[in-house]
């Protein structure tokens, strides 16, 4: 009996201990489940904050007005305080670009009407920041209120914008050089001028999109840019935009980088009037295509003009393997094509005129004989003599200018030689000429290459075995510098 009972409390101690291991075991679940769901509440606080737009739980600002009632405060001394508040939760871009442009309008009831800008704006408000206004809104007033956005329409932003650009305050002056005064009209231009004229004289009557094209440094950037300055000087209230097309890129690259581009995209399809130079540089840039397609389909809908510079046709140009002409019609193409001589003559004389030197016309038709396809260079290849004279002190003349573009990069000695004959009076056979390293030579006669009909020196040497040479004329009569003097090659000997 006795053993029995004493086997009976054996097995009761053993079931008491795994109770109480697993009433422990309980205790513990139950302590790890509520460390658990105190950490789930931590989390859950920290993402209701981040969801309601991580409103700030510095209540400083607020606290220094809690004794004031929502009726003691005017409607600006609200909003101010809203601006502080939010200005703590958003990045500077982003405070500045969307909160920035907000002005309070009035307080009715429970509804406060704010006023922004433009459509896009107002869209974008409403959409990211209403419930981040409203909460800030209820910390400053401690009380709950709605808000309305409205928005000015485009006329009235129109006089908005006479109003505070005054004409005298927004005439160009950095870019006063690009104007149609000082640009020479010919025949290679004139339908790209008279074009450019009517957009002018009346923008709002205009085709929607016009396409001027022509090869490198034909004058385009100039007349874009003197559209440009025309339109403000005359129309103050019209907005116009001249964007080189690798700006335009660098800065849809940065707003991209900003998260931004809803901004750079508006403030593009803002203006009343869009000039893109160099259009052919976004060419194998899809991103950058993708969004000029909507920025150009966006302004030619809402009526507005886009003027587009290009050294490639329409046809040429591929925006996602499809030719520009095939994604949008274009109303206007016009082709600058390459001046004539009487044009390039006009030209130089205008450039003589504008830096006040005196040049023979013959120098003026000389060089406008070389330079044939490229205003740009006919310009610095007209600058390069009258640097060159100033450098060595001799008069401008034929002699001089062709020393001077001798060797030019822009310069093909063909042309020297197709438009100015090189004879005698600067070369003169039978005569000896010293090197300016010291050795003399006899030039023997002139000639020409077979191909090329470059000039060429025939001389012999006056030391040695006697040797034959022949050297390009350009090299013959160029100046080289030594010790830091500028000398004559050859030069001839008295």
């Amino acid at each position: 009996m006795d053993e029995k009972l004493d086997s009976l409390l054996e097995e009761i101690v053993k079931v008491k201990a795994q109770i109480d291991n697993v009433d422990n075991r309980l205790k513990k679940v139950e302590n790890d489940k509520e460390r658990e769901i105190q950490e789930l509440c931590s989390r859950l606080s920290i993402i209701q904050k981040k969801t309601s737009h991580r409103i700030l739980n510095d209540s400083d600002i607020f606290k220094r007005k809690n004794n004031a009632s929502n009726t003691d405060l005017d409607l600006g001394f609200i909003w101010n305080e809203v601006l502080k508040a939010i200005q703590k939760e958003l990045t500077e871009v982003s405070f500045n670009t969307w909160m920035k442009v907000i002005k309070p309008l009035s307080v009715d009831n429970e509804i406060i009407y704010l006023l922004v800008p433009n459509e896009f704006t107002k869209g974008i408000i409403e959409a990211r920041y209403s419930e981040l206004i409203m909460t800030a809104i209820k910390y400053v007033t401690d009380k709950k209120y709605d808000i309305i956005i409205t928005c000015t329409t485009e006329k009235e932003n129109e006089l908005i914008h006479e109003l505070n650009n005054p004409v005298l305050e927004i005439r160009p002056q950095a870019k006063s050089k690009y104007n149609f005064d000082n640009l020479v009209i010919g025949d290679y231009n004139r339908f790209a001028y008279k074009s450019l004229s009517q957009i002018i004289q009346n923008p709002k009557e205009r085709p929607s999109l016009t396409y001027i094209f022509g090869e490198v440094g034909l004058g385009k950037t100039h007349m874009l840019k003197a559209l440009e300055n025309s339109v403000l000087l005359n129309h103050p209230s019209i907005k116009v935009k001249y964007m080189h097309i690798d700006d335009f890129i660098q800065e849809l690259i940065k707003s991209i980088s900003k998260d931004n581009n809803d901004l750079f995209r508006e403030n593009i399809i803002d203006n009343d009037i869009l000039i893109l130079d160099d259009l052919h540089h976004i060419i194998g840039k899809e991103r950058c295509q993708e969004e000029l397609i909507k920025i150009l389909n966006t302004m030619i809908e809402k009526g507005r003009l886009v003027i587009i510079g290009c050294t490639k046709s329409p046809q040429e140009v591929f925006i996602y393997d499809e030719k520009f002409t095939s994604l949008f019609e274009i109303e206007n193409v016009i082709e600058i094509a390459e001046p004539d001589i009487n044009t390039r003559t006009e030209i130089l004389i205008k450039q003589a005129e504008n830096l006040e030197v005196q040049i023979d016309k013959e120098v003026i038709t000389l060089v406008a004989g070389i330079f044939t396809k490229n205003i740009r260079e006919l310009i610095n290849g007209f600058n390069r003599v009258i640097f060159y004279s100033n450098l060595t002190g001799e008069e401008i003349n034929t002699k001089l200018a062709i020393t001077a573009l001798t060797g030019f990069s822009a310069v093909n000695m063909k042309k020297i030689s197709e438009n100015y004959i090189v004879t005698h009076d600067y070369i003169k056979i039978g005569k000896k000429y010293r090197h300016f390293k010291g050795k003399e030579y006899l030039v023997l006669s002139l000639a020409k290459h077979s191909e090329t009909l470059e000039e060429l020196v025939v001389y012999q040497a006056l030391y040695g075995d006697y040797g034959i040479w022949v050297r390009p004329l350009s090299m013959f009569v160029e100046q080289v510098e030594v010790d830091g003097k500028i000398v004559n090659r050859f030069g001839e000997i008295e």
